[in-house]
């Protein structure tokens, strides 16, 4: 789960590094955000050089993987766990759009549920 001031790794090339959580846009704050949701967050730290992203701005970012527990079938008893919580930051204005042209690493399943197709397919390398 996702609460504001969790802080998040960003794994795209858009150039924000460490991001935190400042809200959870529509969603309520007691119940958190899980993967596949849209969070509001502040860039804490980004890499050096001419990057769109700079330290301090704030932007929309898409959660790809969480720490807690995903029950993916509850007859075979299949789960996920991963080690970091990660985002990729999408366009303000079209919210399914990411701002990087690479994703890095693994992301979750429910990605392609929740209809973001062109960053499941950023994240496999076909575009």
């Amino acid at each position: 789960m996702i609460y504001p001031g969790t802080t998040l790794l960003c794994k795209d090339n858009s150039g924000a590094r460490w991001v935190s959580c400042i809200g959870l846009g529509n969603l309520s704050w007691w119940k958190g955000a899980k993967c596949g949701q849209i969070i509001i967050i502040v860039v804490k730290t980004c890499m050096k050089g001419l990057w769109s992203v700079q330290k301090g701005d704030i932007h929309r970012a898409v959660i790809l993987k969480t720490k807690n527990i995903q029950n993916w079938s509850n007859y075979t008893g299949e789960f996920t766990v991963f080690f970091k919580n990660v985002v990729a930051l999408v366009d303000k204005n079209d919210l399914i759009s990411p701002i990087g042209t690479w994703i890095f690493g693994f992301i979750s399943k429910e990605i392609w549920y929740k209809s973001f197709t062109r960053i499941m397919l950023l994240s496999i390398g076909i575009i």
